[in-house]
């Protein structure tokens, strides 16, 4: 019996499974499939073997009929054969979902004949659909169902909506947790559509035509964890709208029309971590809109139209880590605009319209890590702007107006390893202006209007490795202008105005490797000026 067991399995194998066309797998197909397995202790065995040839078809369609095994087979061989090959069933199904390169994507039970007597058997079928793959939904054929025992189901991931949701949602409501319904052509969502999906957790709206949200909309979703609903039409956010979701993590309302947030918007959300709203036509934000947000890590509101930062407005998120405003109308910043904030690890005001920032305008972000102002009208950088941001890593400033840089500018920045400052105004380098800047290993001032180097420029840039200043209009560079620069691997002066290069020009550069003076204008070279 055996043996005989396994000739009839390696010619299955061999005309179902190993032809690359086989596209779908019919009842026929599997009924021989499980018939001749009758021994209990071998299904482990036998579905490592199926399963490594299933893996390499394109299975597109699987007939709803699993649901009678055990009827059928405890019919032709007793109750604990029947068990057997529910078991691989079972197992057929969840491989073909979780574990193969098959293309299963779609569910359709509209041949479906079960009972209640066979509820507990299309449970396992079910159980395989736990993050369901099916993209593709008979909702008629659900909702019309006598018995629906969606029990496993937790992830409802729908592309195409067939008329009866509402009663498919009746029959999942008490086990569904994750519902997505991106790109489908909704344009209003009813009140009713949410209630008693007292489970929900996740909630996937994106990428619709969703023009308003009434309030109340997400009342008595308790369990609500993150809203998704970027990319509709969506013009205005109701006070209370989100009243009631106590856990809510995260919401993703980027890509919309909003306006405006009317302060107490995110009342209550305690647990919030992160608002995503670029991409909107946001003008203002008040003091206190994000108040009472304690466990806020992130606001990402680029490419809106926010003119000013008003003192306060960010209080009661100390916890935040990012604040993303770039791309919006910010003309100035005022005092405090980002006070108590001493998480915060990066801030983004590039491509902005800013033209000053006020002295110890960043001194209470303590923990911040990146700041860029790139993109701005700057046009000088006060002493004491950087006071107190002891651990600052990365500074932006390229593409502003900065004319200038005084002494003492970048004072106290000892841990800063990038410095970007190309595409400026500035027209010559004084002694000491990057005195601090112990730990820069690379100087970016490329693009700009210098014209001199003075001695002692770069004094106390003790681990600069590259130095690039390409495109600029330095005429003459004198002796001592690279002093104590010893540890400079690669200098470009590429494209400037240089005539002649005198002796003792790069006296002191021991580590130079890469010297780049293309596009100068270049007449004659001192004897020996590259020796050191």
């Amino acid at each position: 019996m055996i043996e005989c067991e396994m000739n009839i399995n390696k010619l299955l194998l061999q005309t179902i499974f190993i032809q690359s066309a086989a596209a779908m797998l019919n009842e026929q197909d599997i009924d021989m499939m499980c018939k001749d397995i009758t021994i209990y202790q071998k299904v482990q065995k036998e579905n490592e073997l199926i399963a490594k040839t299933i893996s390499s078809n394109k299975i597109c369609a699987l007939p709803f009929m699993i649901c009678s095994y055990r009827k059928r087979m405890a019919q032709k061989s007793g109750e604990s054969r029947g068990i057997a090959n529910k078991d691989i069933a079972k197992y057929i199904v969840s491989f073909l979902i979780e574990r193969s390169k098959s293309e299963f994507y779609r569910v359709d039970p509209k041949n479906a004949d079960y009972t209640a007597s066979e509820e507990y058997s299309l449970r396992y079928m079910f159980d395989a659909l736990k993050y369901d793959l099916a993209k593709h939904i008979n909702a008629d054929e659900f909702g019309k169902a006598e018995y629906a025992p969606y029990a496993g189901i937790e992830y409802f991931d729908i592309c195409y909506i067939a008329q009866h949701f509402d009663e498919v949602k009746e029959q999942l409501k008490y086990f569904v947790k994750e519902i997505n319904l991106k790109e489908n052509q909704i344009t209003s969502i009813d009140l009713r559509m949410l209630v008693g999906l007292d489970n929900l957790i996740s909630l996937n709206l994106s990428k619709n035509q969703i023009t308003s949200l009434d309030p109340g909309l997400f009342s008595g979703l308790s369990n609500l964890k993150s809203i998704v609903m970027h990319n509709n039409q969506i013009a205005s956010l109701d006070p209370g709208l989100f009243s009631g979701l106590g856990v809510l993590e995260s919401i993703y309302l980027h890509e919309n029309q909003i306006t405006s947030l009317d302060p107490g918007l995110f009342s209550g959300l305690g647990v919030l971590e992160s608002i995503y709203l670029y991409e909107n036509q946001i003008a203002s934000l008040d003091p206190g809109v994000f108040s009472g947000l304690s466990n806020l890590k992130s606001i990402i509101m680029h490419n809106n139209q926010i003119t000013s930062l008003e003192p306060g407005v960010f209080f009661g998120s100390d916890s935040l880590k990012t604040i993303d405003l770039g791309a919006n109308q910010i003309t100035s910043l005022k005092k405090r605009a980002f006070a108590g904030l001493i998480n915060l690890t990066s801030l983004n005001l590039s491509n902005n319209q800013i033209t000053s920032v006020e002295p110890e305008m960043f001194a209470e972000l303590i923990n911040l890590k990146t700041l860029d102002l790139s993109s701005n009208q700057i046009t000088s950088l006060d002493p004491g702007l950087f006071s107190g941001l002891g651990v600052l890593e990365n500074i932006y400033l390229h593409n502003n107006q900065i004319a200038s840089l005084d002494p003492g500018a970048f004072a106290g920045l000892s841990s800063l390893t990038e410095l970007v400052l190309i595409y400026n105004q500035i027209t010559s380098l004084e002694p000491g202006i990057f005195e601090g800047l112990s730990s820069l290993p690379e100087l970016n001032l490329s693009g700009n209007q210098i014209t001199e180097i003075k001695p002692g420029a770069f004094e106390g840039l003790n681990s600069l490795t590259t130095l690039d200043l390409s495109g600029n209009q330095i005429t003459e560079i004198k002796p001592g202008a690279f002093e104590g620069l010893s540890r400079l691997e690669t200098l470009d002066l590429l494209l400037n105005q240089t005539t002649s290069i005198d002796q003792g020009t790069f006296e002191g550069l021991n580590s130079l490797t890469t010297l780049d003076l293309q596009g100068n204008k270049i007449t004659s070279f001192e004897k020996d000026c590259l020796k050191d």
